[in-house]
């Protein structure tokens, strides 16, 4: 602007691609949780259910700790899942607006942010198992990758029920990273089945101890939400859907590695809504997971499409959340 203030818009997009935007929304998200946190509108998550041992929702009693501990696993999820997009090379063009945009839809429900949970829990152990997922592609000598994924999966599923229901996605995903094989198939059943063995072989838990949580589905339980968290949900939801749809032309230019890495991601996405419907009573659990999954399409289709103005859609696309978080306060 000739004689006045010039506005690089070019620099503003490349801002929320890089460090730097994540760095700022990571900073406003603190100052916006612990507002949130000293006003007193972070209530206890429910659905919360161990299968022999306390849910991470218990782990922490210190409100304070819980809440810095929160954070920390929340921002260190988020740009995980960056790096592995990076190391993978799942999106051609490296960009951190995934964990932005995961750290924004965090931030709209402040109790997914100011609390310790279940949920941030399954997140982050679901990260850890993509990145394994993802090593073992086309690996037939990764058999014991995989048995580690399961047990990985399964240990963590005995204080978070909920992440035991993932089990069975894991099996076609094994199709996807081209790994579906009697060996494969046979090293993930022990690695579900090792850890209850070692718990029973060394008296840690009895057969007594054995149950299966009861689960109510949306035809025979209503879910205990809050307003503004059943609008993140289907904002969430809508979103992820809108954007995976203007994806797809894109992933059919990919190559097969690549297309499966994202077919993975969407699997998840689908998998975490379904169980949303299937264990309606621990809906809340899985709301951070469908944050990630959904922030994955859009950080996507922005980093493929870095128009001069796309900065422009990027804030379009935040400021729903930004009103969400409002309307909790």
């Amino acid at each position: 602007m000739h004689g006045g203030l010039y506005i690089n818009e070019n620099e503003i997009t490349r801002f929320f691609h890089n460090r730097g935007g994540f760095l700022f929304v990571a900073l406003t998200s603190v100052v916006m949780t612990l507002a949130a946190f000293f006003a007193g509108v972070i209530p206890p998550l429910t659905g919360e259910d161990g299968l022999f041992f306390l849910p991470p929702g218990e782990w922490i009693a210190n409100p304070i700790t819980s809440l810095v501990v929160s954070l920390a696993v929340n921002f260190m999820t988020g740009y995980a899942m960056v790096l592995i997009t990076k190391q993978f090379n799942t999106i051609r063009s490296l960009s951190r607006l995934m964990a932005t945009f995961f750290i924004i839809m965090q931030t709209a429900t402040p109790a997914l942010m100011g609390e310790f949970s279940s949920g941030t829990f399954l997140t982050a152990i679901m990260v850890l198992e993509t990145a394994l997922l993802f090593s073992c592609y086309d690996n037939k000598a990764a058999i014991r990758r995989i048995f580690l994924l399961f047990f990985i999966l399964t240990s963590c599923g005995l204080c978070c029920f909920s992440m035991l229901l993932y089990i069975p996605f894991f099996l076609p995903a094994l199709a996807q990273m081209r790994m579906f094989g009697f060996r494969q198939v046979i090293a993930a059943l022990i690695g579900v089945i090792t850890p209850f063995w070692l718990l029973l072989g060394f008296g840690v838990i009895t057969l007594d101890d054995f149950y299966i949580p009861e689960i109510y589905t949306i035809v025979n339980c209503i879910p205990s939400l809050t307003l503004p968290q059943f609008s993140v949900i289907v904002l969430t939801t809508l979103s992820g859907i809108i954007f995976m749809v203007s994806n797809l032309m894109k992933l059919l230019s990919y190559n097969a590695q690549i297309r499966a890495y994202n077919g993975f991601l969407l699997l998840m996405f689908f998998a975490t809504l379904l169980l949303m419907f299937v264990d309606t009573n621990s809906i809340t659990v899985y709301i951070p997971m469908l944050n990630l999954t959904a922030a994955y399409q859009i950080a996507h289709f922005f980093a493929e499409r870095r128009h001069r103005r796309s900065y422009l859609a990027i804030i379009a696309t935040t400021l729903p959340y930004l009103a969400i978080y409002l309307w909790n306060l």
